[in-house]
């Protein structure tokens, strides 16, 4: 089966990383692995010793945002020679558990959220990129919020630190923003029902709200830049 195939056929999605960590086999074995590819259920890895197929593991990776590695336990399900003269000179494909929850949340947490983001900057950045090379009517007020928001954090910011008065406006307004996004959040999530399928309401909540706010930046910023055309989208 072709790659291409394999990536139709994959239920959760892959995220390109780059995350150090290091693996312990029943054996008492240890060794060093880099993630190279990651989603909820598995992972592509770059080790430094040969396991056979089937060997159980333990392992630990920590993610460059946060310093609490993520655990977890896991099967390797293929191994490939890579060049000779490596330092890690083996790619393994790990199908990865998580039986702690709160290690099983993060992982979802990273691999979705970092998605996510991915697609929210690639998709500004074509919106700004084509409205500065094709389109010159004025983009729809949908599509200027996220500016409009980024605009105003940056500048904003800047202003306040000067201003005592205009401070306290500024950090009301933002934190009167997010209240309203976590009430928005709230009722959504009541109206489909989420609420009830989820053990802790107040982070699951909290994540949306503040993945909301970070998007907006996000589109924001790739949408200057896509305008100015400081990166070219792929």
């Amino acid at each position: 089966m072709s790659d291409i195939n394999k990536q139709e056929n994959r239920q959760d999605k892959r995220l390109n990383s780059l995350i150090n960590g290091n693996f312990i086999t029943k054996s008492g074995e240890e060794g060093a692995l880099i993630v190279t590819d990651l989603s909820q259920k598995g992972m592509k890895a770059a080790i430094d010793k040969k396991l056979p197929v089937g060997t159980k593991i333990k392992f630990a990776i920590i993610p460059i945002d946060t310093p609490m590695p993520i655990f977890g336990t896991g099967s390797i399900m293929w191994i490939r020679p890579k060049l000779k003269g490596k330092t890690f000179p083996f790619d393994v494909g790990i199908k990865s558990n998580m039986p702690n929850f709160i290690n099983r949340q993060r992982m979802v947490e990273y691999c979705y959220k970092k998605w996510f983001l991915q697609q929210i900057a690639e998709y500004a950045l074509q919106k700004g990129y084509f409205f500065n090379g094709f389109d010159k009517s004025f983009p729809q007020p949908v599509s200027l919020r996220p500016f409009l928001f980024l605009f105003y954090v940056i500048i904003g910011g800047v202003f306040s630190a000067f201003n005592k008065i205009f401070f306290n406006f500024y950090i009301s307004s933002i934190l009167s923003y997010f209240l309203w996004l976590l009430m928005h959040t709230r009722r959504k999530l009541r109206r489909t029902n989420q609420l009830k399928r989820h053990a802790i309401k107040t982070r699951l909540i909290l994540s949306i709200a503040s993945g909301r706010m970070v998007a907006y930046l996000v589109y924001g910023l790739f949408f200057i830049m896509g305008v100015l055309r400081i990166k070219k989208p792929s």
